[in-house]
């Protein structure tokens, strides 16, 4: 599976938003687009993947069944907007963040059959593309222990370099 997170930083009025829609239009590299949504719960990232079953097996077979294109890019144009999720009690949002980024298995598991759901060990895309301001950052590093820093890919959102002018758009990667 290949899943990146990106944190674009930078100071307020630094365009991180404009980066983040732009990392998004040349993230479509040879794959069909990606499902584009905002942050939620751990529980609602993996019901992104999922479809219900269309024809289950009799006696309760698996509800949900793996959609056919499973890409997702979840875009946080706030950090805060996903410490506030973390900060939830007993969200699994920062967990299920954490495997995503190895591709390692997704999985709600209950009591009640219908509930469950199972995204499969490399069978699935993630993205994670976040405007980060420095001084907002403790959401991530508050998290160190964990390795949640550790998986991010972090970018500055001004470019010291960049040219006066603007260059002509390339195109899709």
């Amino acid at each position: 599976s290949l899943n990146m997170y990106v944190g674009i930083v930078g100071p307020s009025g630094a365009t991180k938003t404009v980066a983040a829609g732009v990392a998004d239009d040349l993230l479509n590299i040879g794959y069909k687009k990606a499902k584009v949504q905002g942050t939620g719960s751990g529980e609602g990232l993996i019901a992104s993947y999922l479809r219900k079953n269309p024809d289950p097996p009799e006696g309760g077979g698996e509800a949900y069944v793996l959609r056919d294109d499973p890409h997702v890019c979840v875009l946080v144009d706030e950090i805060g907007m996903l410490g506030s999720i973390q900060g939830r009690s007993g969200s699994t949002l920062a967990p299920v963040l954490r495997s995503g980024w190895s591709g390692a298995a997704l999985e709600t598991i209950n009591a009640d059959p219908t509930r469950k759901r199972i995204v499969p060990k490399g069978s699935y895309r993630l993205t994670v593309i976040a405007g980060i301001q420095p001084l907002a950052a403790d959401v991530l590093f508050d998290d160190a222990d964990t390795g949640t820093p550790q998986r991010w890919l972090w970018l500055p959102a001004l470019d010291p370099h960049m040219p006066d002018r603007e260059p002509e758009w390339p195109g899709m990667l």
